[in-house]
Parts: structure tokens; C-alpha cells; sequence
């Protein structure tokens, strides 16, 4: 096979430039999620080839939460939020989710506090990851909430931590999507849910408090049980593909 020795390397062989690397200093406030397009017109030290090609950052801008919130906390767009350590919400806190806000949740964290957010049609603010527990409060408008893990966590035999949405909750214009565990709303409730979605649900028990339910979707629902009790209010709702018992 022929081999070049000088200033050039064949078709199928590589150089690298780790001992003369390109530095790109993005700023700390860019978007999470934004898209940053270079033309890059390449070439090595001392050789005449040189390639003209573009380049595309796709920056993830996140933030981790964690502690005690016992204040007012608000999540803004232009980043990604993140709980990845033990985070609580006290009796006093309250964190507030702005339109486009993203939550991703890879611990179980704990509300006894309140979460609001409003979001817009154009404008959903996304949680995704882990549950919401707690005494607290949850009042959100336009959110979705995808591929989370609820229920209960087994650990061994007879030990267990519960891992559902607990507490009390309005819900308007929310989606659920890809919620998988034992019971997806446990604890004491009521919750309110107007005008949401469900869809693509696995698990035991859906429902195991008290809610209201008004012109509501019900699509791809496997779990065992819907209503585990007679505590509910169902107006204009539609069911279809339901693998499982109402109640």
C-alpha cells in the first residue's frame, strides 16, 4: 500500500491536534439547549491540506438543586434545573417554575412547601426523572410530565420508601406521559385535574386519593387498578386503549 511520509497522511489515517488543542469559551449565561454554529476551516501545522467544515455546540446549561429551600426560588428557561442531591422544599418554601422552565429530577425530592408555575401552549415547562412528595402544595398549569419513576422503591424485603405524588395538587393542561411504579398519586390529597392528559402508564395503582377529574384523556393506561377507591369525581373524560380495571 502506498504511505505518504511527508506533511500529509493517507485517506484512512487520523491526526489529532491534543498537543495544540482549539479553546472555545462559551459564557455562562447562553441558553440551555442553544444551538452554537462555527464554520471551522481547518488545518495541521506546516501541511497544505486544509478542510472547510461546519461545527455545531449544543450547549447544556444546567443548574443543581439541593438543601432546604425555605424562601422563594424561581426556575428560569434559559438553563436546565437540576435536582441530583437530596433537595427539600420547607413549610416557608415556595419554588416557582417560569414557562419553558425544565426540571430533571434524578432524586426523589421532598415538597412540603408549594410549587407553582404557569406555563403557555407555546411555552410547557417539563418535568421529568423522579416523583414529588411531601405534605405540600403543587399548582401548575401547561407542564409535562414524562418518563418518571413512581411508586415505591423496594430496597429489601418489607423496606421500602414511597416514591408518589403526595400531598395536595391542580393540575390544568398537564400531560403525564411514561409514569411507571406502584402508586402514581398516593398520600392525602384532594387533586384537581382539568383539562390533562394521560398517556403510556405502567404500574399497580394510578390513583389512590381523592380527585376531581374534568374533561380529561385516558390513552395506553396498563396499570392493574385506575381508582383504587370511590373518592372521585370524573366529568367529560375520554378512555380509550385501558389494559386494566377502573377501579
Amino acid at each position: 500500500p502506498y504511505t505518504t511520509l511527508f506533511r500529509s497522511i493517507s485517506s484512512y489515517a487520523t491526526r489529532t491536534n491534543e498537543f495544540n488543542p482549539l479553546k472555545i469559551k462559551i459564557s455562562p449565561n447562553v441558553a440551555n439547549n442553544r444551538d452554537i454554529v462555527f464554520e471551522g476551516l481547518l488545518w495541521y501545522k506546516d501541511s497544505p491540506d486544509t478542510v472547510k467544515q461546519k461545527i455545531v455546540l449544543t450547549i447544556n446549561n444546567g443548574t443543581s438543586l439541593s438543601g432546604v429551600l425555605d424562601s422563594t426560588l424561581i426556575l428560569t428557561p434559559n438553563r436546565q434545573w437540576i435536582v441530583n442531591n437530596s433537595f427539600k422544599i420547607g413549610a416557608t418554601g415556595h419554588l416557582v417554575l417560569m414557562p419553558g422552565a425544565k426540571l430533571l429530577l434524578q432524586e426523589y425530592i421532598i415538597n412540603n412547601g408549594s410549587i407553582s408555575g404557569t406555563g403557555t401552549k407555546d411555552s410547557i415547562i417539563t418535568i421529568s426523572g423522579q416523583c414529588i412528595g411531601g405534605v405540600g402544595k403543587i399548582d401548575l398549569q401547561y407542564a409535562s410530565f414524562n418518563n418518571m419513576s413512581v411508586g415505591f422503591d423496594y430496597i429489601g424485603y418489607n423496606d421500602y420508601r414511597s416514591n408518589d405524588f403526595s400531598g395536595t395538587g391542580t393540575f390544568s393542561h398537564c400531560s403525564f406521559s411514561g409514569l411507571d411504579g406502584f402508586y402514581c398519586f398516593g398520600g392525602s390529597g384532594p387533586y384537581l385535574f382539568d383539562h390533562c392528559n394521560f398517556q403510556n402508564i405502567t404500574g399497580r395503582f394510578m390513583f389512590a386519593v381523592p380527585s376531581t377529574f374534568l374533561d380529561c384523556a385516558f390513552d395506553q393506561i396498563y396499570t392493574n387498578t385506575i381508582f383504587e377507591t370511590s373518592n372521585f369525581n370524573i366529568l367529560r373524560c375520554n378512555f380509550s386503549i385501558i389494559g386494566n380495571t377502573l377501579s
